[in-house]
């Protein structure tokens, strides 16, 4: 196969495919089928079926009792008065209470392996207002969300059977949300994740080659090429990765090369938030209320070199739709170039 350069590839009216250097996926970016971002349609996010909600003020007693707040006037905890809130997910998947603290379970052959699931997973209630999704919310109601979310992770990660914190959202029913109300959703796993574990490998190898990081080597090469860049600034960068893996596909990376993101200091993070907020809205003024998703990608807890990883934030919108291709060869077919979408997002982000 021949492998094509940057300057190359957006340079071909054809179909063609492209590796993603840190996750390792293959693309066909298909510009023979690219629609204009006014051809994508859009299903707006389902309204509410009437029932109460458990994330408004007045209805905290509808869920656990809360881990963690955030309370301008020092209100009661459990009470209304917060400006975001943290609770435990009421049905999770993964729980630390009375699971057992063993080590890998499999079997002689070691092909059906098992581990306990051993777990936290927690909601964190981005706003008290029902209406307001994450478009709406200002930069620094955005970091004061993200805050409260670090300073979770960090106590999470400080258990010792806990390999991996990730944080994510998802906004509407097709992007896997149960709740219209916008909240983020944190998780610590026993295991890297295997995301993690394919990026870590991928940054290993180009370590080991070059002696260099390979994200930050990635968004040097996005910056000096510019064409896949939708805002940059000296803090943080906002980009359409080079093999895209759905349309309008957006990484967020921080310019300084923190493994964690859970070391990111205060005016660092307050730049992401941000960019974070104008990703958001940018993305809804050119398609309205969309489903996505958004991870925040942080090295594993036990991760011993620093100077492997480097922390990101990945939103997905959903545009597109996964099929037979995409389960039975793990890649991915994208309708639109991300030079494309990086232009398109340009437009419409606000200064």
């Amino acid at each position: 196969m021949t492998t094509l350069s940057p300057e190359e590839a957006v340079d071909l009216p054809m179909t063609h495919l492209r590796r993603d250097p840190i996750r390792g996926h293959w693309t066909v970016i298909a510009p023979d089928r690219s629609r204009r971002p006014d051809e994508f349609v859009v299903r707006v996010s389902e309204s509410d079926n009437g029932e109460p909600c458990p994330f408004c003020p007045g209805n905290e007693a509808m869920t656990p009792p809360e881990i963690a707040s955030v309370r301008p006037d020092a209100s009661a905890p459990n009470t209304p008065g917060w400006q975001v809130r943290v609770v435990p997910n009421r049905y999770p998947a993964l729980s630390l209470a009375d699971a057992p603290d063993t080590s890998l379970v499999h079997d002689a052959g070691e092909l059906f392996r098992a581990h306990p699931a051993l777990g936290v997973q927690e909601i964190v209630v981005a706003t008290p207002e029902h209406h307001r999704h994450g478009a709406d919310l200002g930069a620094d109601h955005w970091d004061t969300v993200l805050a409260a979310c670090q300073d979770r992770m960090d106590q999470l990660a400080r258990d010792p059977r806990i390999k991996q914190v990730v944080l994510f959202v998802n906004h509407g029913a097709r992007a896997g949300a149960s709740r219209h109300h916008a909240h983020l959703q944190i998780m610590a796993l026993p295991l890297p994740s295997s995301a993690a574990g394919r990026e870590l490998l991928n940054a290993r190898s180009y370590r080991q080659r070059h002696d260099r990081c390979l994200f930050c080597e990635v968004l040097s090469r996005e910056l000096a090429d510019g064409r896949r860049v939708v805002r940059a600034d000296d803090v943080a960068v906002t980009h359409a990765p080079w093999a895209s893996r759905v349309p309008f596909e957006l990484s967020l990376t921080p310019r300084a090369h923190h493994a964690s993101f859970l070391k990111v200091p205060p005016a660092e993070r307050r730049r992401v938030a941000a960019h974070l907020r104008q990703i958001l809205r940018g993305l809804r003024r050119l398609f309205g209320d969309l489903p996505y998703n958004w991870v925040l990608h942080t090295v594993p807890t036990q991760e011993t070199d620093p100077q492997v990883y480097h922390w990101h934030l990945d939103v997905l919108p959903r545009l597109g739709q996964q099929g037979g291709y995409e389960w039975g060869t793990g890649g991915f077919i994208n309708p639109v170039a991300p030079e494309e979408a990086a232009a398109a997002l340009r437009e419409v982000w606000e200064s």
